[in-house]
């Protein structure tokens, strides 16, 4: 039987490779002049890193919301 937070694992690592990525893109581009394209690549891989935040955050937020509902569930449990 696999565990409920496997996906939520998965999507997780996902997005820290993502982010991991586009840092080593942000620091290769560092040395690049600033020409429009230079500077248009470093907007795209800043979208990248906020919309991967994004998602790290949600996921977060849901994890923490079905966490305290399983608490409060076992605790209205216990007290039946």
């Amino acid at each position: 039987m696999s565990n409920i937070y496997d996906s939520d694992d998965c999507v997780l690592w996902d997005s820290l490779n993502a982010i991991k990525q586009a840092q080593i893109q942000l620091h290769l581009l560092n040395g690049e002049g600033a020409n429009p394209t230079v500077i248009a690549s470093r907007i795209q891989l800043c979208d990248v890193l906020l919309g991967e935040i994004s998602g790290i955050r949600t996921s977060l937020a849901k994890h923490l919301e079905y966490t305290r509902g399983a608490v409060h569930a076992g605790t209205v449990q216990l007290h039946s």
